[in-house]
């Protein structure tokens, strides 16, 4: 009987390093998920202070729109606050679409990872259900061996 305790031994470190390669395979998936991420936040920042730096020159009392609306003898109409007003509300937009945008990657990201999760979970689980059938070939080969050997002896 000293055989199958030893093949046990065997199959339970194959299952105990297969599960190990799963997970290193999760951790990775991890930190690429992690790391597109922080990509994604960075360009959503970047995006944010580049609508913002726009939205300021359009808006600049001494930049090219308001000299232009003031060549024109509208500085201080109804038409220079509209311009702004479009201006703020195009600026708003932009925001808007980046952070749409952004939280798009993050959830492609997010699902591509749960995904890999999900994958990696199963094959644990198959690892598992591999062992334990390994474990029941043994017992069951080694019972068959016994009796083999009694009818021997006999």
């Amino acid at each position: 009987m000293a055989e199958t305790n030893e093949a046990n031994s065997y199959l339970e470190e194959t299952k105990r390093l297969q599960n190990e390669a799963v997970n290193t395979l999760l951790a990775q998936a991890l930190s690429e998920k992690e790391y597109a991420d922080a990509q994604t936040d960075a360009s959503l920042q970047s995006t944010n202070r580049s609508g913002y730096a726009d939205y300021m020159d359009y808006v600049n009392p001494y930049g090219t729109q308001s000299e232009s609306l003031a060549a024109s003898g509208l500085s201080h109409s109804g038409a220079a606050e509209k311009s702004y007003a479009q201006g703020y509300n195009a600026y708003q937009s932009a925001l808007s679409k980046a952070a749409s945008a952004a939280q798009g990657a993050k959830d492609e990201t997010n699902q591509s990872y749960l995904s890999t999760l999900a994958q990696g979970n199963a094959q644990k689980l198959t690892n598992e259900a591999d062992y334990y059938q390994n474990l029941y070939d043994n017992f069951w080969n080694q019972k068959q061996m016994d009796y083999y050997n009694s009818l021997l002896k006999d």
